[in-house]
C-alpha cells in the first residue's frame, strides 16, 4: 500500500513570535520509526516534511497527486492544528478515495473533534508503529478495526475509542528510523 507521511508546514510567526529565529527544525524520529516499521511490512512510504521544505498547501496536494498514496498520515500538533486541517479539507475534496490518519499529540487530545469534522478517519493515540501497521493490515484485509489498538475512528456515526496499545518496552525491537526519507540536509543541530 502506498503511505505519505506528512510533518505539516507551522507558521513560525505564529507559533513563536519574536523567538521564530531561534526555531530550530528537527527531523521527527516517531516519523521515521512509523516509515521504517511500515517499509519493512511491505508498505511503498514517501515522508514529506512540509515545515523544513516550506511547502504550500499547493506545494503538498500537488505531491499528493504525483504520489497517489492510498492514505496519508499527518502528525498533529498545537502550533499547525489550524493548517492540518485546512489540508485535510482539501485533500477530502480533491482526493475523496485517500484514507486519511492523524496522529500526534494534538490530534490525540481532541480526536473526538478531529473525527466528528471529518479531518480524519483515524486517531492514532501514543506510539504510532504497531497501530498505523495493524490499521493498514485491516485496511487491506477489511477486517474488523475494533481490534486495532491505539486507534479511534466513527462507524455508524458514533466514534469509538479502542484499548490503548502497549507502550514498546525495548525500542531495538523496531528497524532503524527510516532517515533516508528526510531531507537530512535540511536540518541542524
Amino acid at each position: 500500500m502506498k503511505i505519505l507521511l506528512l510533518i505539516p508546514p507551522t507558521d513560525l510567526s505564529k507559533s513563536y513570535g519574536k523567538l521564530k529565529r531561534f526555531s530550530n527544525p528537527q527531523p521527527s524520529i516517531g516519523i521515521a520509526y512509523i516509515a521504517a516499521v511500515l517499509r519493512e511490512n511491505g508498505h511503498n512510504v514517501k515522508v514529506v516534511d512540509a515545515y523544513v521544505n516550506c511547502y504550500t498547501l499547493k506545494d503538498i496536494l500537488h505531491i499528493i497527486r504525483e504520489y497517489t498514496p492510498a492514505v496519508v498520515g499527518i502528525s498533529v500538533l498545537t502550533p499547525s492544528a489550524d493548517v492540518v486541517y485546512e489540508i485535510s479539507r482539501d485533500i477530502r475534496t480533491i482526493f475523496p478515495h485517500i484514507t486519511m490518519v492523524m496522529g500526534n499529540m494534538h490530534a490525540s487530545l481532541f480526536s473526538d473533534d478531529v473525527l466528528t469534522k471529518g479531518y480524519a478517519d483515524f486517531v492514532i493515540h501514543r506510539e504510532g508503529e504497531m497501530a498505523m501497521l495493524e490499521l493498514l493490515q485491516a485496511l487491506e484485509n477489511k477486517s474488523g478495526l475494533e481490534s486495532v489498538k491505539g486507534i479511534s475512528f466513527k462507524k455508524n456515526n458514533v466514534i469509538v475509542n479502542n484499548p490503548m496499545t502497549p507502550h514498546i518496552d525495548n525500542l531495538d525491537t523496531l528497524p532503524f528510523p527510516a532517515w533516508d526519507l528526510f531531507p537530512m540536509d535540511k536540518y541542524s543541530t
